[in-house]
Protein backbone atom coordinates (compact mmCIF):
# COMPACT_ATOMS: atom_id res chain seq x y z
CA UNK A 1 0.00 0.00 0.00
CA UNK A 2 3.18 2.31 0.68
CA UNK A 3 4.46 1.33 -2.70
CA UNK A 4 1.54 2.40 -4.12
CA UNK A 5 0.74 5.79 -2.21
CA UNK A 6 4.16 7.37 -3.58
CA UNK A 7 3.69 5.83 -6.95
CA UNK A 8 0.22 7.85 -7.12
CA UNK A 9 2.15 10.67 -5.24
CA UNK A 10 4.64 10.85 -7.91
CA UNK A 11 2.06 10.20 -10.92
CA UNK A 12 0.10 13.20 -9.77
CA UNK A 13 3.17 15.76 -9.29
CA UNK A 14 3.69 14.85 -12.90
CA UNK A 15 0.32 15.48 -14.30
CA UNK A 16 0.05 18.64 -12.51
CA UNK A 17 3.10 19.98 -14.04
CA UNK A 18 1.12 21.17 -17.12
CA UNK A 19 1.56 18.73 -20.25
CA UNK A 20 4.60 16.73 -18.32
CA UNK A 21 2.63 13.58 -19.49
CA UNK A 22 0.49 10.81 -18.65
CA UNK A 23 2.51 8.64 -16.72
CA UNK A 24 6.14 8.60 -15.02
CA UNK A 25 7.97 5.34 -15.80
CA UNK A 26 10.66 5.76 -13.43
CA UNK A 27 12.50 2.55 -11.58
CA UNK A 28 12.29 5.28 -8.99
CA UNK A 29 8.79 3.86 -8.65
CA UNK A 30 9.06 0.34 -8.78
CA UNK A 31 13.26 0.03 -6.49
CA UNK A 32 13.18 -0.79 -2.73
CA UNK A 33 15.57 0.58 -0.27
CA UNK A 34 16.62 -2.77 0.32
CA UNK A 35 17.63 -3.28 -3.36
CA UNK A 36 20.08 0.38 -3.59
CA UNK A 37 22.61 -0.54 -1.02
CA UNK A 38 24.72 3.00 -1.05
CA UNK A 39 23.10 6.02 -1.49
CA UNK A 40 25.00 7.49 -4.07
CA UNK A 41 23.19 4.58 -6.14
CA UNK A 42 19.77 5.99 -5.21
CA UNK A 43 21.48 9.48 -7.56
CA UNK A 44 20.37 7.56 -10.52
CA UNK A 45 17.17 6.61 -9.43
CA UNK A 46 16.89 10.25 -8.31
CA UNK A 47 18.42 11.65 -11.97
CA UNK A 48 15.43 9.57 -13.34
CA UNK A 49 12.93 10.96 -11.74
CA UNK A 50 14.09 14.92 -12.26
CA UNK A 51 15.14 14.58 -15.80
CA UNK A 52 12.04 13.07 -16.91
CA UNK A 53 9.02 14.80 -14.85
CA UNK A 54 11.29 18.33 -13.72
CA UNK A 55 13.79 19.33 -16.43
CA UNK A 56 12.50 22.84 -18.03
CA UNK A 57 12.56 22.09 -21.57
CA UNK A 58 10.26 19.10 -21.06
CA UNK A 59 6.43 18.68 -22.36
CA UNK A 60 5.72 14.99 -20.81
CA UNK A 61 6.77 12.31 -18.69
CA UNK A 62 8.86 8.87 -20.50
CA UNK A 63 6.22 6.42 -20.98
CA UNK A 64 5.09 3.46 -23.16
CA UNK A 65 4.23 5.79 -25.77
CA UNK A 66 7.49 5.47 -28.59
CA UNK A 67 5.70 7.32 -30.68
CA UNK A 68 6.14 10.60 -29.13
CA UNK A 69 9.39 10.69 -26.99
CA UNK A 70 10.01 13.90 -24.33
CA UNK A 71 11.66 16.59 -25.87
CA UNK A 72 14.38 16.63 -23.06
CA UNK A 73 16.11 13.20 -24.85
CA UNK A 74 19.58 14.40 -25.31
CA UNK A 75 20.03 11.65 -27.97
CA UNK A 76 16.88 12.68 -29.97
CA UNK A 77 16.54 9.02 -31.66
CA UNK A 78 16.56 7.20 -28.04
CA UNK A 79 13.47 4.87 -27.56
CA UNK A 80 11.41 5.38 -24.14
CA UNK A 81 12.16 2.19 -23.34
CA UNK A 82 15.88 2.69 -23.46
CA UNK A 83 15.00 4.59 -20.38
CA UNK A 84 14.46 1.21 -18.79
CA UNK A 85 17.24 -0.45 -19.25
CA UNK A 86 19.85 -0.71 -16.41
CA UNK A 87 23.36 -1.88 -16.36
CA UNK A 88 25.21 -4.23 -14.03
CA UNK A 89 25.54 -2.69 -10.84
CA UNK A 90 24.26 0.66 -11.45
CA UNK A 91 20.48 1.21 -10.88
CA UNK A 92 20.90 4.77 -13.41
CA UNK A 93 19.39 4.64 -16.89
CA UNK A 94 21.95 3.41 -19.83
CA UNK A 95 20.76 6.51 -21.61
CA UNK A 96 21.87 8.71 -18.60
CA UNK A 97 24.60 6.73 -16.91
CA UNK A 98 26.73 7.66 -20.30
CA UNK A 99 25.86 11.17 -20.39
CA UNK A 100 26.12 12.52 -17.22
CA UNK A 101 28.17 12.16 -13.56
CA UNK A 102 24.93 11.68 -11.41
CA UNK A 103 25.98 14.48 -8.37
CA UNK A 104 26.36 17.18 -10.91
CA UNK A 105 23.64 16.35 -13.13
CA UNK A 106 20.93 16.25 -10.46
CA UNK A 107 22.18 19.47 -8.91
CA UNK A 108 22.03 21.39 -12.31
CA UNK A 109 18.82 19.82 -13.55
CA UNK A 110 17.32 20.65 -10.46
CA UNK A 111 18.27 24.35 -10.77
CA UNK A 112 17.50 24.76 -14.60
CA UNK A 113 13.84 23.58 -13.45
CA UNK A 114 13.66 26.24 -10.45
CA UNK A 115 13.79 29.16 -12.71
CA UNK A 116 12.60 30.42 -16.19
CA UNK A 117 9.35 31.34 -17.38
CA UNK A 118 7.59 28.55 -15.66
CA UNK A 119 9.75 28.39 -12.58
CA UNK A 120 7.83 29.73 -9.72
CA UNK A 121 4.87 27.38 -10.88
CA UNK A 122 7.49 23.98 -11.37
CA UNK A 123 8.98 25.47 -7.22
CA UNK A 124 5.27 24.99 -5.87
CA UNK A 125 4.91 21.57 -7.40
CA UNK A 126 8.36 20.30 -6.25
CA UNK A 127 7.28 21.82 -2.75
CA UNK A 128 3.68 19.62 -3.32
CA UNK A 129 6.12 16.90 -4.03
CA UNK A 130 8.18 16.70 -0.86
CA UNK A 131 4.73 17.19 1.54
CA UNK A 132 2.96 14.59 -0.56
CA UNK A 133 6.43 12.24 0.28
CA UNK A 134 6.63 13.61 4.04
CA UNK A 135 5.24 10.52 5.66
CA UNK A 136 6.38 8.28 8.15
CA UNK A 137 6.93 4.84 7.14
CA UNK A 138 8.14 1.94 9.18
CA UNK A 139 12.16 1.34 8.25
CA UNK A 140 11.58 -0.78 5.24
CA UNK A 141 10.97 -0.08 1.93
CA UNK A 142 11.01 3.12 0.34
CA UNK A 143 12.82 5.25 3.76
CA UNK A 144 15.47 5.82 2.41
CA UNK A 145 14.26 7.21 -1.22
CA UNK A 146 12.37 9.60 0.55
CA UNK A 147 14.76 10.52 2.64
CA UNK A 148 17.48 11.51 0.04
CA UNK A 149 14.44 13.23 -2.16
CA UNK A 150 14.08 15.27 0.56
CA UNK A 151 17.65 15.92 1.52
CA UNK A 152 18.61 16.81 -2.06
CA UNK A 153 15.61 18.77 -2.60
CA UNK A 154 16.64 21.04 0.53
CA UNK A 155 19.93 21.22 -0.23
CA UNK A 156 19.87 22.67 -3.58
CA UNK A 157 16.70 24.44 -3.17
CA UNK A 158 16.56 28.24 -1.06
CA UNK A 159 13.35 28.41 -1.94
CA UNK A 160 11.60 25.32 -0.55
CA UNK A 161 14.60 25.00 2.38
CA UNK A 162 12.69 27.26 4.55
CA UNK A 163 9.42 26.07 3.76
CA UNK A 164 10.82 22.27 4.76
CA UNK A 165 12.14 23.33 8.03
CA UNK A 166 12.33 20.45 10.51
CA UNK A 167 11.07 18.33 7.89
CA UNK A 168 14.47 16.68 6.86
CA UNK A 169 15.52 16.42 11.01
CA UNK A 170 12.05 14.76 11.12
CA UNK A 171 13.08 12.28 8.64
CA UNK A 172 16.38 11.88 9.40
CA UNK A 173 17.31 10.75 13.47
CA UNK A 174 19.99 8.31 13.09
CA UNK A 175 20.52 5.72 15.28
CA UNK A 176 23.51 7.72 16.93
CA UNK A 177 21.51 10.15 17.49
CA UNK A 178 18.87 8.18 18.88
CA UNK A 179 21.45 6.18 21.42
CA UNK A 180 22.48 9.59 22.50
CA UNK A 181 18.58 10.88 23.31
CA UNK A 182 18.52 7.98 24.93
CA UNK A 183 21.53 7.98 27.22
CA UNK A 184 20.79 11.90 28.07
CA UNK A 185 16.99 10.55 29.03
CA UNK A 186 18.42 7.86 31.70
CA UNK A 187 21.63 10.07 32.74
CA UNK A 188 18.54 12.73 33.52
CA UNK A 189 16.32 10.71 35.20
CA UNK A 190 18.59 8.95 37.60
CA UNK A 191 18.96 12.72 38.96
CA UNK A 192 16.03 14.65 38.07
CA UNK A 193 13.53 12.15 38.17
CA UNK A 194 10.41 12.00 40.58
CA UNK A 195 10.61 10.07 43.53
CA UNK A 196 6.88 8.72 44.25
CA UNK A 197 5.42 6.08 46.39
CA UNK A 198 4.64 3.13 43.68
CA UNK A 199 8.11 4.03 41.64
CA UNK A 200 11.11 1.56 42.15
CA UNK A 201 13.83 3.95 40.88
CA UNK A 202 17.83 2.73 39.44
CA UNK A 203 19.00 3.23 43.08
CA UNK A 204 16.39 0.83 44.35
CA UNK A 205 16.42 -1.41 41.64
CA UNK A 206 20.09 -1.78 42.26
CA UNK A 207 19.25 -2.52 46.18
CA UNK A 208 17.41 -5.28 44.85
CA UNK A 209 13.21 -4.11 44.92
CA UNK A 210 11.13 -4.73 42.33
CA UNK A 211 8.10 -2.89 40.83
CA UNK A 212 4.68 -4.26 42.51
CA UNK A 213 2.12 -4.73 39.74
CA UNK A 214 -0.86 -3.85 42.07
CA UNK A 215 0.56 -0.86 43.26
CA UNK A 216 1.37 0.48 39.74
CA UNK A 217 -1.19 -0.22 37.85
CA UNK A 218 -3.23 1.33 40.85
CA UNK A 219 -1.12 4.06 40.34
CA UNK A 220 -1.85 4.44 36.74
CA UNK A 221 -5.55 3.60 36.66
CA UNK A 222 -6.05 6.70 39.11
CA UNK A 223 -3.44 8.82 37.42
CA UNK A 224 -5.09 8.88 34.08
CA UNK A 225 -7.23 12.32 33.94
CA UNK A 226 -5.80 13.57 37.49
CA UNK A 227 -2.53 14.89 38.56
CA UNK A 228 0.19 12.88 40.55
CA UNK A 229 -0.20 15.19 43.80
CA UNK A 230 -4.42 14.26 43.94
CA UNK A 231 -3.55 11.23 43.51
CA UNK A 232 -1.02 10.21 46.01
CA UNK A 233 -3.91 10.49 49.19
CA UNK A 234 -6.14 8.17 47.61
CA UNK A 235 -3.49 5.55 46.06
CA UNK A 236 -2.80 5.08 49.63
CA UNK A 237 -6.10 5.12 51.21
CA UNK A 238 -6.40 2.03 48.67
CA UNK A 239 -3.43 0.76 49.84
CA UNK A 240 -4.48 0.91 53.12
CA UNK A 241 -8.48 -0.84 52.63
CA UNK A 242 -7.21 -2.99 50.27
CA UNK A 243 -3.37 -4.01 50.16
CA UNK A 244 -3.35 -6.65 47.29
CA UNK A 245 -5.50 -7.17 44.28
CA UNK A 246 -7.25 -10.35 46.30
CA UNK A 247 -8.44 -7.68 49.10
CA UNK A 248 -9.78 -5.19 46.29
CA UNK A 249 -11.34 -7.82 44.38
CA UNK A 250 -13.43 -9.15 47.27
CA UNK A 251 -14.62 -5.80 48.18
CA UNK A 252 -17.95 -4.70 48.00
CA UNK A 253 -18.37 -2.40 44.82
CA UNK A 254 -20.23 0.38 46.59
CA UNK A 255 -17.46 0.77 49.04
CA UNK A 256 -15.10 0.94 46.51
CA UNK A 257 -17.18 3.59 44.54
CA UNK A 258 -17.38 5.43 47.99
CA UNK A 259 -12.93 5.34 48.88
CA UNK A 260 -12.94 6.40 45.08
CA UNK A 261 -15.64 9.22 45.63
CA UNK A 262 -13.80 12.87 44.62
CA UNK A 263 -11.15 11.18 41.97
CA UNK A 264 -13.68 11.93 39.18
CA UNK A 265 -14.10 9.10 35.86
CA UNK A 266 -15.81 7.17 38.60
CA UNK A 267 -16.16 4.53 34.92
CA UNK A 268 -12.53 3.87 36.21
CA UNK A 269 -13.46 2.94 39.86
CA UNK A 270 -15.85 0.54 38.36
CA UNK A 271 -13.35 -1.06 36.19
CA UNK A 272 -10.95 -1.13 38.94
CA UNK A 273 -13.00 -3.84 41.03
CA UNK A 274 -14.15 -5.47 37.90
CA UNK A 275 -10.24 -5.83 36.33
CA UNK A 276 -9.20 -7.40 40.19
CA UNK A 277 -12.13 -9.94 40.10
CA UNK A 278 -11.61 -10.66 36.70
CA UNK A 279 -7.41 -11.07 37.90
CA UNK A 280 -8.69 -13.29 40.56
CA UNK A 281 -10.75 -15.32 39.02
CA UNK A 282 -8.70 -16.48 35.49
CA UNK A 283 -5.20 -15.29 36.58
CA UNK A 284 -5.07 -16.73 40.35
CA UNK A 285 -4.64 -13.09 41.72
CA UNK A 286 -1.32 -12.39 39.84
CA UNK A 287 -1.03 -9.45 37.06
CA UNK A 288 -0.57 -10.84 33.59
CA UNK A 289 2.96 -10.57 32.07
CA UNK A 290 2.44 -9.41 28.54
CA UNK A 291 1.27 -5.94 26.97
CA UNK A 292 -1.44 -8.09 25.34
CA UNK A 293 -2.28 -10.20 27.91
CA UNK A 294 -2.44 -6.92 29.95
CA UNK A 295 -4.74 -5.24 27.10
CA UNK A 296 -7.53 -7.79 27.57
CA UNK A 297 -8.12 -6.79 30.74
CA UNK A 298 -11.31 -4.42 31.96
CA UNK A 299 -10.26 -0.43 32.08
CA UNK A 300 -6.60 -1.41 30.70
CA UNK A 301 -6.04 0.13 27.69
CA UNK A 302 -2.92 0.64 25.05
CA UNK A 303 -1.24 3.07 27.56
CA UNK A 304 -1.42 1.41 30.69
CA UNK A 305 -0.90 -2.26 29.48
CA UNK A 306 2.85 -0.78 27.88
CA UNK A 307 3.68 0.82 30.83
CA UNK A 308 2.77 -2.21 32.97
CA UNK A 309 4.73 -4.17 30.88
CA UNK A 310 7.83 -2.12 30.64
CA UNK A 311 7.65 -1.20 34.67
CA UNK A 312 7.08 -4.46 35.99
CA UNK A 313 8.02 -6.84 33.17
CA UNK A 314 11.53 -5.16 31.66
CA UNK A 315 8.78 -5.79 28.10
CA UNK A 316 10.12 -3.11 25.12
CA UNK A 317 7.16 -1.48 25.31
CA UNK A 318 5.93 1.66 23.63
CA UNK A 319 4.67 3.75 26.49
CA UNK A 320 2.29 6.97 25.01
CA UNK A 321 0.69 9.31 27.62
CA UNK A 322 -0.51 12.92 27.06
CA UNK A 323 2.68 14.17 28.64
CA UNK A 324 4.99 11.84 25.77
CA UNK A 325 2.39 13.28 23.15
CA UNK A 326 3.57 16.80 24.22
CA UNK A 327 7.05 16.21 24.26
CA UNK A 328 7.47 14.05 21.12
CA UNK A 329 5.31 16.86 18.78
CA UNK A 330 7.96 19.54 20.28
CA UNK A 331 10.77 17.40 19.31
CA UNK A 332 9.25 16.60 15.80
CA UNK A 333 7.74 19.63 15.31
CA UNK A 334 4.51 17.73 13.63
CA UNK A 335 2.17 19.46 12.41
CA UNK A 336 -0.92 17.44 12.41
CA UNK A 337 -3.66 18.48 14.93
CA UNK A 338 -4.43 16.24 17.91
CA UNK A 339 -6.52 13.87 18.01
CA UNK A 340 -5.21 13.06 14.27
CA UNK A 341 -1.73 13.12 15.02
CA UNK A 342 -2.01 10.41 17.66
CA UNK A 343 -1.03 7.71 15.43
CA UNK A 344 1.84 9.69 13.65
CA UNK A 345 3.40 10.37 17.14
CA UNK A 346 3.14 6.60 18.84
CA UNK A 347 4.96 6.04 15.58
CA UNK A 348 7.60 8.44 15.88
CA UNK A 349 7.88 7.40 19.92
CA UNK A 350 8.89 3.51 18.82
CA UNK A 351 11.57 4.85 17.33
CA UNK A 352 13.23 6.22 19.97
CA UNK A 353 11.85 3.77 22.40
CA UNK A 354 14.65 1.99 24.59
CA UNK A 355 14.47 -1.78 24.66
CA UNK A 356 17.31 -2.22 26.98
CA UNK A 357 15.85 0.11 29.87
CA UNK A 358 12.34 0.12 28.99
CA UNK A 359 11.14 0.81 32.17
CA UNK A 360 13.30 3.82 33.57
CA UNK A 361 13.23 4.86 29.95
CA UNK A 362 9.32 5.45 29.82
CA UNK A 363 9.08 6.76 33.56
CA UNK A 364 11.76 9.37 32.31
CA UNK A 365 9.84 10.47 29.53
CA UNK A 366 7.01 11.06 31.27
CA UNK A 367 8.43 12.76 33.82
CA UNK A 368 9.82 15.13 31.34
CA UNK A 369 6.55 15.71 30.04
CA UNK A 370 5.29 16.31 33.47
CA UNK A 371 8.09 18.54 35.38
CA UNK A 372 9.81 20.50 31.87
CA UNK A 373 7.86 20.11 29.47
CA UNK A 374 4.79 21.74 30.55
CA UNK A 375 2.17 22.98 28.38
CA UNK A 376 2.72 26.87 28.48
CA UNK A 377 5.90 27.45 30.31
CA UNK A 378 8.24 24.81 29.02
CA UNK A 379 11.60 24.97 31.08
CA UNK A 380 13.94 24.15 27.96
CA UNK A 381 17.21 24.91 29.61
CA UNK A 382 16.87 22.05 32.12
CA UNK A 383 15.92 19.49 29.42
CA UNK A 384 17.86 16.83 28.17
CA UNK A 385 16.53 16.61 24.85
CA UNK A 386 16.80 20.41 24.29
CA UNK A 387 19.32 20.12 21.36
CA UNK A 388 17.78 17.05 19.48
CA UNK A 389 14.30 19.59 19.94
CA UNK A 390 13.07 21.20 16.63
CA UNK A 391 10.48 23.47 18.53
CA UNK A 392 13.23 24.55 20.42
CA UNK A 393 15.31 25.53 17.94
CA UNK A 394 12.71 27.04 16.24
CA UNK A 395 11.32 28.84 19.92
CA UNK A 396 7.95 27.88 18.95
CA UNK A 397 7.41 24.91 21.72
CA UNK A 398 3.93 26.46 23.01
CA UNK A 399 2.21 25.64 19.70
CA UNK A 400 2.88 22.14 20.03
CA UNK A 401 1.38 19.58 20.35
CA UNK A 402 -1.73 21.38 17.62
CA UNK A 403 -4.76 20.64 18.18
CA UNK A 404 -8.04 20.47 16.15
CA UNK A 405 -10.57 23.28 17.58
CA UNK A 406 -12.53 22.34 20.37
CA UNK A 407 -16.36 22.57 19.47
CA UNK A 408 -18.02 24.93 21.63
CA UNK A 409 -19.15 23.03 24.76
CA UNK A 410 -22.78 22.34 25.32
CA UNK A 411 -24.64 23.32 28.17
CA UNK A 412 -27.73 21.45 30.42
CA UNK A 413 -29.93 22.02 32.85
CA UNK A 414 -31.70 19.98 36.05
CA UNK A 415 -33.36 20.10 39.92
CA UNK A 416 -31.99 17.95 42.52
CA UNK A 417 -34.04 17.02 45.47
CA UNK A 418 -32.45 17.27 49.15
CA UNK A 419 -34.89 15.00 50.85
CA UNK A 420 -34.43 15.20 54.66
CA UNK A 421 -35.89 12.76 57.31
CA UNK A 422 -34.89 13.33 60.59
CA UNK A 423 -31.09 13.04 60.56
CA UNK A 424 -30.52 11.25 57.68
CA UNK A 425 -31.48 12.17 53.41
CA UNK A 426 -33.29 10.55 51.01
CA UNK A 427 -30.73 8.86 47.89
CA UNK A 428 -30.87 6.71 44.85
CA UNK A 429 -28.66 4.76 42.73
CA UNK A 430 -27.91 5.71 39.11
CA UNK A 431 -27.78 3.65 36.26
CA UNK A 432 -25.21 1.53 35.54
CA UNK A 433 -24.16 2.57 32.20
CA UNK A 434 -23.67 6.12 31.05
CA UNK A 435 -22.46 9.05 33.07
CA UNK A 436 -21.17 8.81 37.41
CA UNK A 437 -22.39 5.06 36.55
CA UNK A 438 -23.28 2.73 39.66
CA UNK A 439 -23.02 6.04 41.94
CA UNK A 440 -25.16 7.49 44.18
CA UNK A 441 -27.33 10.99 44.01
CA UNK A 442 -30.24 12.96 45.14
CA UNK A 443 -33.08 12.13 43.62
CA UNK A 444 -34.16 14.67 40.42
CA UNK A 445 -34.59 15.57 37.18
CA UNK A 446 -33.55 14.63 33.56
CA UNK A 447 -30.47 16.98 32.28
CA UNK A 448 -32.05 18.84 29.32
CA UNK A 449 -30.94 21.54 27.17
CA UNK A 450 -33.30 24.22 27.91
CA UNK A 451 -34.11 25.59 31.11
CA UNK A 452 -37.22 24.85 32.27
CA UNK A 453 -39.80 26.50 34.20
CA UNK A 454 -39.68 25.93 38.40
CA UNK A 455 -43.25 24.27 37.83
CA UNK A 456 -42.20 21.92 35.30
CA UNK A 457 -39.09 20.51 38.14
CA UNK A 458 -41.82 20.62 40.83
CA UNK A 459 -43.57 18.39 39.57
CA UNK A 460 -40.95 16.03 39.32
CA UNK A 461 -40.30 16.12 42.49
CA UNK A 462 -39.79 12.63 44.29
CA UNK A 463 -42.40 13.22 47.00
CA UNK A 464 -44.50 15.65 48.11
CA UNK A 465 -43.16 18.31 50.40
CA UNK A 466 -43.13 21.64 51.31
CA UNK A 467 -40.17 22.49 48.86
CA UNK A 468 -37.89 25.42 49.15
CA UNK A 469 -35.60 26.52 46.69
CA UNK A 470 -31.84 27.28 47.65
CA UNK A 471 -30.27 30.41 46.73
CA UNK A 472 -28.02 30.04 43.50
CA UNK A 473 -26.88 27.43 41.26
CA UNK A 474 -24.39 24.28 41.13
CA UNK A 475 -22.31 24.40 38.36
CA UNK A 476 -20.39 21.55 37.60
CA UNK A 477 -18.20 20.90 34.18
CA UNK A 478 -18.41 17.66 32.48
CA UNK A 479 -15.93 16.96 29.50
CA UNK A 480 -18.69 17.36 27.33
CA UNK A 481 -20.88 19.70 28.54
CA UNK A 482 -21.56 22.18 31.28
CA UNK A 483 -24.37 21.56 33.84
CA UNK A 484 -25.93 23.80 36.31
CA UNK A 485 -28.32 22.38 38.70
CA UNK A 486 -31.49 23.74 41.16
CA UNK A 487 -31.53 22.80 44.67
CA UNK A 488 -34.71 22.14 46.11
CA UNK A 489 -34.63 21.37 49.94
CA UNK A 490 -37.44 19.82 51.59
CA UNK A 491 -39.39 17.37 54.34
CA UNK A 492 -40.29 14.05 52.97
CA UNK A 493 -41.12 10.24 54.05
CA UNK A 494 -39.34 7.41 51.76
CA UNK A 495 -40.74 7.41 48.14
CA UNK A 496 -38.57 5.55 45.61
CA UNK A 497 -35.44 6.13 46.88
CA UNK A 498 -32.87 3.12 47.32
CA UNK A 499 -30.38 4.33 50.60
CA UNK A 500 -30.97 6.21 53.61
CA UNK A 501 -27.61 8.67 54.41
CA UNK A 502 -26.43 9.47 57.99
CA UNK A 503 -26.06 13.03 57.30
CA UNK A 504 -23.08 12.88 60.05
CA UNK A 505 -21.38 9.86 57.40
CA UNK A 506 -22.24 11.55 53.71
CA UNK A 507 -18.24 10.41 53.38
CA UNK A 508 -18.83 7.03 53.61
CA UNK A 509 -20.98 7.04 50.61
CA UNK A 510 -20.34 6.61 46.61
CA UNK A 511 -21.01 10.46 46.18
CA UNK A 512 -19.54 12.24 43.37
CA UNK A 513 -18.36 15.20 43.94
CA UNK A 514 -21.02 16.84 41.91
CA UNK A 515 -23.48 15.67 44.17
CA UNK A 516 -21.36 16.78 47.27
CA UNK A 517 -21.43 20.42 45.87
CA UNK A 518 -25.64 20.14 45.87
CA UNK A 519 -26.03 19.05 49.59
CA UNK A 520 -23.39 21.58 50.37
CA UNK A 521 -25.89 24.78 48.81
CA UNK A 522 -28.83 22.26 50.35
CA UNK A 523 -27.37 22.53 54.03
CA UNK A 524 -26.07 26.29 53.41
CA UNK A 525 -29.63 27.14 53.25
Amino acid sequence: MLAVFIQCSMHMVCCLGGGWGRRLDSPLLHAQARDVGRPEELVGLLNDFLTVGLHKCGRRAIGNDEKRPARFSPANGERAAQIRQTASGNVRPVVIQHRYAAPEFLAERFEDTCHGPSGRRRRSILWLAAMVLQIQPDPAAYFVQIRFLLWRLVVHSPTIAHKMKGVQSRLMKSSQEITVMRTALLSWYRQGGRTLPWRIRPEDRAAGLVANPYKVWLSEIMCQQTTTTAVIPYWRKFLFLWPDVQALAAAPRDDVLAAWAGLGYYARARNLHACARRICADYGGIFPKTEAELQKLPGIGPYTAAAMAAICNHEPANVVDGNVERVISRIFRVQTELPKARPELRRLAADLADPDFPGDYAQALMDVGALLCKPKTPNCPTCPWQEFCQAALNGDMSVYPKRAPKAKRSVRYGAVFYVVDEDRIWLRTRPEKGLLGGMLELPGTAWEEERLDESVYLAQAPCPGNWQKCEGMVRHVFTHFTLFLNVYKGQGSRADFDVSARLEKLDSYALPGLMHKAIRLARDL
